[in-house]
């Protein structure tokens, strides 16, 4: 070990001639050279630039100050300094892919740096890996041997290391990046490896400096690497070496193969600067796929680089080579038929495609098949402002494959107009979205809310849907809402039913009179959920516009009051300023606050206002309804300043057999008993994979449901290869489901929460967590 001061420093071992870059971070009394370096010579980055396998990524060694005599020099003060290293001097922030090779405190120094600056990755669509070589996450014992001299000298960094329940810097950063990790804000994956053979410290004795417990808390299941100490580890002596061969298979999964400059995936290219990479998202039904490959073939031929997936293979590669060539796409075609915007997996490429297009990165280009009615709510959000080209049949294909061309030679815009911004959509465009989907029992994979207001509220179409099934939750949600002054806490995992719940209550609370504000927080855009202030601003303005109060935010907004205060004023004097009406705000999806650092204020201030019903007779006129997926209690410091322990508690179910069975008759099906058994065990009665089934088997038989149920290409493929993707690219998640598959318990408490949350597994606890479904269980054993 090198105790000698080091000058802060960044060297490329090689230069990146790609989009992906491994930095390596040593630990504390450490350096970029003596870390790394086994006595044999052998030089851990150097080997890795030797490897053919990790061929087209750059290789940087970042070294800090971190001596005996680094005094004051801080962990802070390091962080800065890589800070400035990623953006301003080394300019690694330029890469979309970022894998972090941490030696010890070296992992503190990257995931403080991660937390500090996730914004100014998420605004450069980063993707970050972590693979952590014996790197503690709870302090060490070795530094608390270190602290009567890290003390003398004034060293910073050991005392920061230090093992103790009170060590509120390293449990803080802790929490922190654990909640920014399931948050999945950010992509991250990771590995952890842990050290074996204990080292000799006076009065220790045999003791390993960074114990399993605390090395392993972030990654599921942890490597041991055989005969290594903690100072070894770091030190592979040739390119046999265990942990070598580790970090290449790491790399080979995080980005199979970097997109360098010259990289044309295998498509033919185009020897002018015009070439781009393109991106066709379809779903795989006629004419959708014909539509697609016309396109891929001519746009081949036009010198592009085109991407489509129908010569992929399924399981976690395929995960991630879907997200990282839509991220690598300079275009994104995506074809909306009747039956594309009801696939789960084009609106998941959709979402993602959205988020690069608003950091410049991405251009869309929407193509309408055979259907110009409104797109589906969350769809429209995303593409109404989009100028697009529209498919009416055979005739009309090469008069959209010249639209497409020209629009990415010229950067032009696609024929028809589409929304300007805050425009809705007519009654008669809302009609044709419901002919293809709620009147023939076609589900939705979110529910539009438009289709039940204009059902319910004025006969606009047929009263309600023939096919929604009323629950329990129903008549509970109902009676509570009945009274005056409540809060009414609303729960139930994906795809449940809890978005039509609340439609439904929200439009039997209007035909009673009552004043309604709904807002749903996965509509929100990320701007303005970035801070507390930003969000309760928006808030407002959404209440003043839906309530038509005679007073706006802007009224009351005093920056020398906070925000808080000014969004309580508002609602006190111009919500709830009619005497004579009661007013009730909806909240859906309200567990994507959870992610925030400001959740604790946010929430505590709605605990707030259902307190002051106590003490402000106008506060009993105002209703709170708040659903969720998500457990507060892993995310919420102190449940008890929050409303969610003191609200009427609604719990969305999933259909029993006999309620499957009601729900079939309505589809004008006459299943046998053995028939609606064996549905019942292949979906658990998932109110949204119940009626994806029925619907199927009415259109297309039982036995053909029967057969092509669990196959990719099947009624439920594009379900299943959503969660695949969503699964297989946070390695928590995935390691979690396939501990469930052996029947072992689930480690980790925020990835059995989350899959809850996803609906994908149910369970009173992570230790009695299992699949929901046995579709789920067939699916997953054949892809993760």
């Amino acid at each position: 070990m090198d105790l000698a001061e080091v000058i802060v420093q960044g060297d490329w071992v090689r230069k990146p001639d790609s989009d992906a870059a491994v930095v390596f971070v040593h630990g504390i009394l450490s350096s970029g050279e003596t870390c790394w370096k086994h006595q044999n010579g052998s030089y851990w980055p150097e080997l890795l630039k030797q490897t053919d396998a990790a061929n087209g990524w750059g290789i940087y060694v970042y070294s800090y100050q971190t001596g005996f005599f680094s005094g004051t020099y801080s962990l802070n003060d390091v962080v800065d300094d890589l800070k400035e290293r990623f953006l301003n001097l080394d300019h690694l922030a330029k890469h979309r892919r970022i894998v972090f090779v941490c030696h010890s405190m070296g992992g503190i120094v990257a995931r403080k740096f991660l937390v500090e600056r996730v914004n100014d990755l998420l605004d450069r669509n980063i993707e970050v890996g972590f693979f952590l070589v014996a790197s503690p996450s709870m302090g060490s014992d070795y530094a608390n041997w270190l602290a009567p001299l890290a003390k003398l000298l004034g060293h910073t960094q050991a005392d920061a290391l230090r093992f103790t329940q009170q060590n509120s810097w390293l449990n803080g950063l802790d929490k922190e990046f654990r909640n920014l990790k399931e948050s999945g804000r950010l992509q991250l994956v990771g590995k952890e490896l842990i050290e074996d053979k204990f080292v000799l410290l006076p009065g220790l004795l045999r003791k390993q400096v960074v114990e399993p417990f605390a090395g392993a808390r972030n990654f599921g299941e942890p490597y041991k690497v055989p005969g290594s100490d903690h100072f070894s580890i770091a030190k592979p002596a040739d390119a046999q070496a265990v942990q070598h061969r580790l970090l290449l298979a790491f790399l080979e999964k995080f980005a199979p193969r970097p997109l360098s400059s010259t990289d044309t995936q295998d498509q033919p290219t185009d020897a002018s600067n015009t070439s781009k990479q393109i991106f066709i998202s379809y779903r795989h039904t006629k004419p959708d796929e014909d539509l697609a490959l016309e396109l891929e073939k001519a746009l081949v031929a036009d010198g592009q680089q085109v991407f489509v997936d129908r010569r992929m293979l399924l399981g976690t590669d395929w995960a991630t080579e879907i997200d990282r060539r839509l991220r690598a796409a300079d275009i994104f075609i995506v074809l909306l038929s009747a039956d594309s915007i009801r696939s789960d997996m084009v609106r998941q490429e959709i979402m993602l495609a959205h988020q690069l297009r608003q950091l410049g990165k991405l251009r869309i280009l929407p193509v309408r098949i055979r259907f110009t009615g409104a797109l589906p709510y969350d769809l429209g959000g995303y593409l109404n402002p989009l100028q697009y080209a529209v498919w009416t049949g055979e005739h009309a294909t090469s008069d959209v494959v010249a639209s497409i061309k020209q629009a990415i030679r010229q950067n032009t815009n696609l024929p028809q107009a589409g929304h300007i911004a805050d425009e809705p959509d007519g009654a008669d465009q809302i009609r044709k979205l419901h002919a293809i989907t709620e009147e023939c029992g076609a589900p939705l994979p979110q529910v539009d809310p438009r289709l039940l207001e204009l059902a319910l509220e004025k006969g606009a179409m047929r009263l309600d849907s023939q096919f929604y099934l009323r629950r329990q939750a129903d008549q509970n949600i109902e009676r509570f809402l009945s009274r005056t002054g409540t809060t009414v806490i609303v729960k139930g995992a994906r795809q449940m039913g809890k978005s039509s719940l609340l439609v439904r209550a929200a439009v039997q609370a209007k035909n009673q009179g009552k004043r309604v504000c709904s807002i749903d927080f996965q509509a929100i855009d990320e701007a303005r959920l970035a801070t507390l202030d930003n969000l309760l601003l928006y808030l407002t303005i959404r209440m003043a516009r839906d309530l038509k109060t005679p007073r706006k935010p802007s009224d009351y907004w005093d920056d020398n009051l906070g925000s808080k205060d000014c969004a309580t004023d508002f609602i006190e004097d111009a919500v709830l300023a009619d005497q004579d009406s009661e007013v009730i705000l909806f909240l859906d999806e309200a567990d994507r606050v959870f992610q925030y650092g400001y959740r604790n204020d946010f929430f505590g201030l709605l605990r707030s206002w259902t307190t002051r019903r106590a003490y402000k007779p106008d506060w009993e006129r105002f209703s709170l309804v708040i659903a969720h997926s998500t457990d507060p209690v892993l995310w919420i410091d102190d449940i008890t300043q929050s409303p969610f322990n003191v609200g009427d508690a609604v719990n969305l179910e999933d259909f029993s057999r006999a309620q499957l069975l009601e729900l079939s008759q309505r589809y004008g099906l006459n299943l046998a008993g053995n028939e609606i058994n064996e549905l019942h065990a292949l979906i658990g009665g998932q109110p949204y994979l119940s009626r994806q089934a029925l619907y199927e088997i009415v259109t297309k038989g039982w036995d053909s449901f029967r057969e092509n149920a669990p196959r990719s290409n099947g009624p439920f493929g594009d379900h299943l290869r959503r969660l695949v993707s969503v699964i297989s690219q946070r390695e928590a998640l995935r390691t979690a489901v396939l501990q469930i598959l052996q029947d072992k318990p689930c480690d980790d408490e925020a990835a059995f929460q989350r899959l809850v949350a996803a609906g994908v597994v149910k369970g009173e606890t992570r230790h009695d967590a299992r699949l929901r479904c046995h579709l789920y269980e067939a699916y997953f054993r054949q892809h993760l």
